[in-house]
Parts: structure tokens; C-alpha cells; sequence
């Protein structure tokens, strides 16, 4: 007899104590109530992984301009968009802006070989609960947000992004315009 502590479903006990003893930082983090995520308001905790398994925040990216970018694997949008999000991060970074893409319910292997196969060289990170998703009220995919450098949503895109939207949208957050 298997340790099963779903009813039926094949997942057992001690598998799901497992994934609660790993993920129990973000997942507690996820019960907390949230700022809300619209243009204006300091943006929400981000609950993310690094490709290397490490729980990350915002905390690294404050002080500058940030974009960051939720996409889905399978999002045909999200995936096309990552050339534009690439030549911006290219073309800004110098001027003190950061990007990251958050992939939304994918893990760190998925989001390593899209980032390779499209040719991205900015941060990638791992929402695989869509515990952030949640927070920043993304229902639409690919979606961006620009942050000021205090945190401050300034800028908010739902579907592909065009450069020239983005870079309008950052360019006036910058050291150097």
C-alpha cells in the first residue's frame, strides 16, 4: 500500500510534504495581503525563483528603472516579443534600466531553453505557482510593467509589447535619457 495522502490521485503524503517544506517561504508569502498592482502604486513582492532554485524578490533590481515581463510557455505573443524585450534590454541597459521575464508556471530548465533559443541575455526567473502572476493581477499574457526606481509601477502593458511603447514608457526613468 502506497502512502497516499490525496484520495486517489497518486500523489503521496510525503511528496506533498515535501513541495510544502520547499516551497513554504513563497507559498506563505502568497497568503499575505497585497498593495495592489496598478500604474502608480508600489508594486507587489515578487515571489520568484532564479534559474538556480534561489527564492528572489525586487529587492536587486531597486534603484533603477526595471521592466519586467510575465510570459507562458506555449504563448506564442510571449515568446515573439522576446527579440523586442532583448534589443531594449540591449540598447537601455547601458542607461541604467533592467529587465527581467518571469515565466509563469514553467521551471528553470523551460525558462533556460527558451532564453537560449530565443537569444536572450537578461534575467530570467520562475513563477511555477503563479504566486506573482497573482499579485501583479496578470490575466493577460505576454504582460509588462515598467517600475520606476523606487518600486513605483509607472507603466503597465497587456499582449506583445512594441519597442516604441516600451521605450517611451522608460526612457524618461533613466539616468541618462
Amino acid at each position: 500500500m502506497t502512502d497516499r495522502g490525496d484520495r486517489g490521485t497518486g500523489i503521496s503524503r510525503r511528496a506533498l510534504l515535501g513541495a510544502a517544506a520547499a516551497l513554504g517561504p513563497l507559498a506563505l508569502a502568497g497568503c499575505q495581503e497585497e498593495d495592489t498592482a496598478a500604474t502608480g502604486n508600489r508594486a507587489p513582492d515578487l515571489a520568484a525563483l532564479t534559474l538556480d532554485g534561489d527564492a528572489t524578490d525586487l529587492s536587486p533590481y531597486m534603484g533603477r528603472a526595471t521592466v519586467v515581463s510575465f510570459w507562458l510557455i506555449g504563448c506564442l505573443p510571449c515568446l515573439t516579443e522576446m527579440p523586442t524585450l532583448e534589443a531594449i534590454h540591449q540598447a537601455e541597459s547601458p542607461r541604467g534600466m533592467s529587465l527581467v521575464a518571469v515565466g509563469v508556471g514553467c521551471t528553470p530548465a523551460v525558462a533556460r531553453q527558451v532564453a537560449r533559443e530565443t537569444g536572450a541575455t537578461f534575467p530570467f526567473l520562475v513563477d511555477e505557482l503563479g504566486l506573482s502572476a497573482d499579485r501583479f493581477a496578470v490575466s493577460v499574457y505576454p504582460t509588462t510593467l515598467v517600475l520606476d526606481g523606487d518600486g513605483i509601477i509607472r507603466a503597465r502593458f497587456a499582449g506583445e509589447i512594441e519597442q516604441t511603447a516600451l521605450v517611451s514608457a522608460v526612457r524618461p526613468l533613466l539616468r541618462h535619457p
